[in-house]
Order: structure tokens, then sequence, then C-alpha cells
């Protein structure tokens, strides 16, 4: 793979760390670990705006940056209760699949988690406002560069679902390197009408009978048309027959 830089060893080394923990815990844990992601998404991405005001009041912050602090908020404090959760769970209930299935399942569901987790750290370092960070997610990486490519769409998709913060004006493009404003002589000139053009309308058929010219046709029988050609005034037209298609 031509194109990587130290982003895509990152995270290629954080699939397999994850694949490797799967396996050592199991795959019940890591299924447990998943819905507790799932969820901690959909609750902050739920009630973040009922937070995010509070912030922007209280804490005297950007709508943008309280918007982003209320979910990261919502959804630490959703993991951390699971976490409780599953130390309760644990002391009191004993379940575990076979001894394969949670190796191979951890090690699967580990490596996908993996995966995402990584590719939401390098999401969240291209929406950084500065230029050198997201030129290293974005160009330089080549994992960055498909995520950045697939992200919008999908983004919009489920932001439009499940209510998460919008993205819109937090990449460098959009704040830490505005648009240069173009000056006058690179913009291309403006395109001319071209001249009206006369037109020119035929001679009159008295100017013609005048300098001896005689144009027409006439039917003749067996569906011929006679052609009559110029000649001179005084002289007699030379007629040709054409035979009619």
């Amino acid at each position: 793979m031509s194109g990587m830089n130290v982003l895509d060893y990152v995270f290629f080394g954080l699939v397999l760390v994850g694949a490797i923990r799967g396996a050592i815990v199991g795959l019940s844990r890591q299924l447990f670990g998943l819905l507790m992601l799932v969820a901690s998404l959909w609750t902050a991405g739920r009630f973040y705006p009922e937070l995010a005001p509070t912030l922007v009041s209280g804490g005297h912050m950007d709508p943008h940056t309280a918007d982003i602090s209320a979910y990261l908020i919502l959804f630490g404090g959703v993991c951390a209760a699971f976490l409780v959760v599953r130390l309760l769970l644990r002391a009191l209930i004993k379940f575990a699949f076979t001894q394969a299935i949670e190796k191979v399942g951890g090690a699967l569901v580990g490596c996908a988690m993996g995966a995402i987790s990584a590719a939401a750290a390098m999401i969240a370092l291209s929406l950084i406002p500065n230029a050198t960070i997201h030129n290293a997610v974005a160009q330089e990486s080549w994992v960055g560069r498909r995520l950045i490519h697939a992200f919008p769409a999908f983004y919009g998709e489920i932001s439009t679902k499940y209510n998460l913060p919008s993205i819109k004006g937090l990449t460098p493009g959009d704040s830490a390197a505005p648009k240069a404003p173009e000056s006058p002589d690179s913009a291309a000139p403006a395109m001319e009408d071209p001249p009206p053009v006369t037109p020119v309308e035929p001679p009159p058929a008295a100017m013609l009978h005048r300098k001896g010219l005689h144009l027409g046709t006439a039917p003749v029988e067996g569906g011929a048309t006679l052609q009559c050609g110029p000649g001179r005034e005084g002289a007699e037209s030379v007629p040709t027959r054409q035979q009619s298609a």
C-alpha cells in the first residue's frame, strides 16, 4: 500500500491489539463492551441538546464546543455506568460460551471494535482546526483518505437518525484554512457578445430581369421538371430536363 504514514501503522496496530484482547477476554465480555458502545452513542446523541445550553451559559463555551463537550460527557458517563453494572453482574452471574467460541468470537469482535475505535480517533483528529493535522489524516494517510471520503455521507445519515452533533464548519477548510480571495487578474475575462450580423437580402426579381437572368422551374409531363438556366437579355433560355426522384 502506497502513501502510508505513521497514522496507518497506529491504526492497524490498534486493530491487532483489539483482536488479541478480544481473544483473551472472550466473546461474552466483548459483546458486553459492544453493547456499551452502542448504548453510549445513542444516549449521548439523544440527550446532548439538553445539556449543551447549560454548558454555553454556565461554562461560557461557544455552541460548537458546548455540543461536543456535552456529547463526550454523556458518552463517558454511560460507559462508566456500564462498567459498574458489568462488575456487579460478574459477581452475581457466571456465564460463558465454549472455549473455542469465546476465543474466536472474541477475536473477531475485538478486531471490529479496535477498527471502529481507531477510525473514530482518526476522524476526530481530522476535525481539529489545524491544517497540518488535517492534511496528515486526510491526504497523507492511506486509511485516513478512505475514511474522510466515506465518512461525511455515513455521518450525515446517522446524525439525522440519532440527532448527533453537526460537524459542519469544524474542518480546517472551513475555519483554520479559509480560502484565499481570488485576485481580479486571475478571474476569467467576460465574453463579449458578437457583433450583429446584417442579413443579405436577395435582389428583387425585377432587377434580375433587367440583367437578363431568368431562373425558374416548370413541370412537364412524366414527373420531370424543366429548369431554366440564366441567359443574356434578348437570348433564349436553354431548358434542361431533370427527372424527379
